[in-house]
């Protein structure tokens, strides 16, 4: 009774509200829908959906005509009467109207609107969230529709000097980001989650979309078509589904603490954050919104030091993704460290992501961790320079993370230390050439025996298959084959020739060098054993798909039909389940996308699955450098680390700086592209 009573209640405010206005057409037509509400109440039909509709729409009105304060009141009351459950679609689209179309108003109005702004991106937010979780068809686009929330949220709380807030939500969408490509159903392969759990969660989160989408079916309805009677039954059956899934959900954490990562992980509190730099470490978190199908949000950095977090803004109108697109082709062209093109390349660069920063890094800071976003994800930030001569890297120890709270996830970590090390290469990708340079190894096919089909029904097929998580299929379809490259196992082979020995550092290859050999070591714990995990193989960062990022065995040598078992394919999804105690996951052949390179989520992504494994750390390669260079830059690197007890950032670094001083190694195509995460 009291929720009829608070319809009726709306219902008449919003008529005495829009009584008071009507002199503009706007404010007639909605002083006519007023009139509706009020005329009907009695029936008590109204859905509050329809009502927050009205209430938003005379909020907007009452803006257009310069009445701030009662736009203000209005929109306010329509977000509180939205129920962020159901029609997320609308709350986000019209959570960003406010947030992109609300910003000419009187100074004297700033804490208004900020607060006003601040809860309906909050309440978009928290309608993805919900939608997120139980509308798992839908994830990708939930997540395309909603993301742009969590960058205006940054850019409100930095504009408005709240960086504890802003460290929230920008850490808050990167898990989200993640969390699109890989979903719950991933989480409950995960071996602590029992078959009847699995049974139960699947079946709850489909009778919650099914219940969640006749409730917004009924919203969506006129009025006098609302069934008041079935929509109340819906929202009751919801709430009893959604305490069943929370109860389900503790059983299964008690048990398997991993599943929170992938069902609805809470970042780090940034006190916790400023905690872990210690003295010595400062954190350059990144929120840079790059997408040119949405109108521009401010891009900023997080400076984080045990001593505060300050958001700096950065250049508005400046290119992020195209600089660093022209930077990085420079780059993988071996241009030499006086080159003139790339040392303007590296200033321009440094000058809009470094330069902001410098004042906020403490003194005696000397390892800097990077939190890269979109297309600067694919740029070395070593080689970044003011004047071409002292370089970013020859400053400060780096390295990157996918995000601050995965850092510090994996960091606190009890690891059991372990001798045994892993190098897996010279896997058999095709049985009709000799191999190649690992510099260019990937082909783009035009199969003449593939069928015609235009591109949207390729891209269908695309899809298709991203569903089905075929990536089989999805490469197969994509026309991509993979090179021999008879480089890695010489490199493995170094590696245990020269530095750990064979007692240690046990070597996979040929035909056991496969994806189904990775599962079975993880499934028998085996892989577990393993302080260091050494890929010598074909990677693939995927910018169309990013959950389809993989790393590449040996299984692809043969027809995708006619493949056994494993499609040779290591996934983002597939990956973020194996069983690892691994200090180091090393991705040292990895291959891109190189002109297509926009955004940094498949590398990232990939990244985030092994640390989520059990990695403390992931090296990564940004583009395939040359079988001898990069044999000799593993070699040394981790002969720094086994020989001087080097951390295996101080052993990147270090091994850079020799290179930087062999003129045989001296650009920076050789030893640029070889990055540490953690």
């Amino acid at each position: 009774m009291m929720k009829q009573y608070k319809r009726i209640i709306l219902c008449g405010l919003l008529f005495v509200a829009v009584s008071t206005f009507m002199f503009s057409a706007k404010k007639k037509k909605a002083a006519s829908k007023a009139k509706s509400w009020e005329e009907s109440y009695a029936e008590l039909t109204a859905s509050t959906f329809e009502m927050a509709q009205e209430f938003f729409e005379l909020g907007m009105t009452c803006y257009s005509e310069k009445e701030y304060k009662d736009a203000a009141d209005y929109l306010k009351t329509a977000f509180e009467l939205y129920d962020v459950s159901e029609n997320y679609e609308v709350v986000v689209d019209n959570a960003l109207k406010v947030f992109f179309e609300l910003n000419d108003y009187p100074e004297k109005y700033d804490n208004s609107f900020f607060d006003l702004k601040l809860d309906v991106l909050m309440s978009g937010i928290q309608a993805s969230e919900n939608a997120r979780l139980y509308l798992s068809s839908e994830k990708e686009d939930v997540m395309q529709k909603a993301l742009p929330l969590y960058y205006a949220t940054v850019s409100l709380c930095a504009e408005y000097k709240d960086p504890k807030s802003a460290f929230y939500y920008s850490e808050l969408s990167r898990s989200r980001g993640f969390l699109d490509e890989i979903g719950i159903e991933t989480g409950l392969t995960l071996d602590g989650i029992t078959d009847e759990q699995r049974k139960q969660y699947r079946e709850l989160s489909k009778q919650i979309q099914s219940t969640t989408k006749k409730i917004a079916e009924q919203n969506s309805k006129p009025k006098d078509k609302v069934d008041a009677n079935a929509l109340t039954k819906y929202k009751d059956e919801l709430a009893e589904k959604n305490k069943k899934l929370s109860e389900l959900e503790a059983q299964i954490l008690e048990y398997e603490p991993r599943f929170e990562w992938f069902k609805n992980p809470e970042p780090v509190d940034f006190q916790e954050a400023r905690k872990w730099c210690g003295n010595n470490c400062v954190i350059l978190e990144y929120v840079i919104w790059d997408d040119d199908k949405t109108k521009k949000i401010n891009p900023y950095c997080l400076v984080i030091s045990n001593r505060k977090v300050v958001c700096v803004p950065l250049d508005s109108e400046f290119d992020f993704s195209g600089a660093s697109r022209q930077f990085r082709e420079l780059l993988i062209n071996r241009k030499s460290l006086a080159d003139k093109e790339l040392n303007e390349q590296s200033r321009i660069l440094y000058e809009k992501l470094i330069a902001p920063v410098l004042l906020e890094i403490p003194f005696k800071a000397y390892d800097l961790v990077i939190v890269p976003d979109g297309a600067i994800s694919f740029i070395p930030f070593d080689v970044l320079s003011e004047d071409g001569k002292t370089f970013l890297g020859s400053l400060f120890n780096l390295s990157m993370s996918p995000s601050v709270s995965v850092s510090m996830m994996t960091s606190s970590k009890d690891y059991t230390f372990s001798e045994k090390m892993l190098g897996i290469g010279n896997a058999i990708y095709s049985t009709e050439d000799d191999g190649t340079d690992r510099a260019f190894t990937m082909k783009f096919l035009s199969k003449a025996s593939a069928p015609a089909s235009s591109a949207n029904s390729r891209e269908n097929l695309l899809k298709k298959y991203v569903e089905a998580e075929d990536a089989g299929h999805y490469f197969a379809t994509k026309n991509i084959s993979w090179c021999n490259i008879p480089g890695t196992g010489e490199e493995i082979h170094n590696i245990q020739k020269n530095v750990f020995g064979k007692d240690l550092f046990q070597i996979v290859e040929t035909s056991k060098a496969t994806e189904q050999t990775i599962k079975e070591l993880s499934e028998s714990k085996k892989l577990a054993d393993y302080s260091v995990i050494h890929f010598a193989c074909h990677g693939y960062y995927d910018i169309d798909y990013p959950q389809m990022s993989s790393i590449v065995f040996g299984e692809v040598s043969t027809d995708v039909d006619s493949r056994k078992g494993q499609d040779g394919y290591l996934t983002l999804s597939e990956a973020a389940v194996l069983n690892l105690n691994a200090d180091l996951v090393n991705l040292s052949a990895c291959q891109t996308g190189l002109a297509k390179i926009q955004k940094g989520e498949g590398m990232s992504g990939l990244v985030r699955s092994f640390l989520i494994a059990g990695a403390r750390k992931v090296g990564v390669t940004l583009w395939c450098v040359d079988d001898e260079a990069t044999c000799e830059f593993m070699t040394r690197m981790y002969s720094k680390v086994n020989d001087y007890g080097m951390t295996y950032q101080e052993a990147y670094a270090v091994t850079k700086e020799e290179f930087r001083n062999i003129e045989k190694w001296s650009s920076p195509y050789y030893w640029a592209a070889f990055i540490l995460y953690e």
